[in-house]
């Protein structure tokens, strides 16, 4: 059996950017890295100008549609290989 440790980063409120981190316990070294960026409607100034900067428009040509579907698609990615 494999013990990992996972490390999350989220940036924005709400979740515009998600990171996260599989990492072996016992070799220390990476299993597997999930990235993702959500668009929002959302206002999120604050964030946006001293936290992540993140390009709104960016965020809707390349991110998934919304933060749902970007917290959807990070559980795929943990349940993926994992017991």
């Amino acid at each position: 059996m494999q013990w990992s440790i996972i490390f999350i980063d989220s940036e924005g409120e709400p979740i515009q950017e998600l990171s996260a981190l599989e990492m072996n316990f016992k070799s220390k070294e990476i299993v597997d890295v999930f990235h993702g960026h959500a668009f929002t409607t959302e206002l999120d100034s604050f964030s946006r100008r001293h936290v992540h900067g993140l390009n709104p428009v960016l965020l809707k040509k390349t991110g998934y549609e919304n933060t749902y579907k970007l917290l959807k698609a990070f559980h795929s990615w943990r349940k993926i290989n994992r017991v």
